[in-house]
């Protein structure tokens, strides 16, 4: 999955979590876990290349975003989940377009 389709589909979960479709909105968060885990994984990595350790504060925001996402999904806090689907994740994601 490319990141703009990837972040299509985070909008379209986040939507889901947002229209209370729960059911619907965990089993498509569940088939673009592993995809995210993936593009995330590369975006860190870049950041890593950049210089002067510029990268290492937006590498933090992303392992902070993914504790959040983790800690929502725990508590299945759905509200919490879009926001970060549909906003912090999707633009970090953005990042990974340019």
């Amino acid at each position: 999955m490319e990141e703009q389709r990837l972040t299509q589909s985070l909008k379209e979960c986040a939507d889901l979590f947002y229209q209370n479709s729960e059911k619907a909105a965990y089993e498509t968060l569940a088939s673009i876990l592993p995809e995210l885990n993936r593009q995330l994984q590369n975006l860190t990595e870049k950041l890593t290349e950049l210089p002067d350790g510029a990268g290492m504060k937006m590498q933090q925001k992303v392992r902070d975003d993914l504790q959040e996402l983790v800690m929502a999904y725990q508590l299945r806090d759905g509200l919490a989940l879009a926001d970060l689907l549909c906003y912090d994740i999707s633009e970090e994601l953005r990042l990974l377009e340019e």
